[in-house]
């Protein structure tokens, strides 16, 4: 047999790996939208910027996992890793940060009056 058909079972479970791991970018995603209010504009941006993120990263590992070859079991492992992610760890993520959103707000606002009140400090 040829090396590429061996070599199939462990790019399918590394491209499931990598998939579920590339899905904690739509984690930080979601945080990161907590800090802008919501606002639908970097909302869009920053999901857009996701969106290449994990398209870059699926190219890049299975270039150098599957040979480059474009088969469905690499669409299908990649993205099913992503998808195991967001309904898994993803919405536990979710569950965690609107309990906690208000900690964050907070933290955020002290680092905002932090950076601010050193600004003054060195402009005077």
């Amino acid at each position: 047999m040829l090396y590429a058909t061996l070599n199939q079972p462990i790019v399918f479970f590394v491209l499931l790996l990598i998939g579920f791991s590339a899905g904690v970018i739509f984690d930080v995603i979601k945080l990161l939208n907590y800090f802008f209010n919501h606002n639908n504009i970097s909302k869009q941006i920053f999901l857009f910027l996701c969106i290449l993120a994990v398209f870059a990263i699926f190219s890049e590992v299975n270039l150098a996992l599957n040979f480059g070859e474009i088969r469905f079991y690499s669409f299908l492992a990649f993205f099913g890793g992503i998808t195991l992610q967001r309904f898994t760890i993803g919405i536990l993520f979710a569950k965690v940060t609107q309990k906690c959103y208000n900690q964050i707000v907070k933290l955020w606002q002290k680092v905002k009056r932090f950076s601010n009140g050193r600004k003054k400090k060195e402009n005077h």
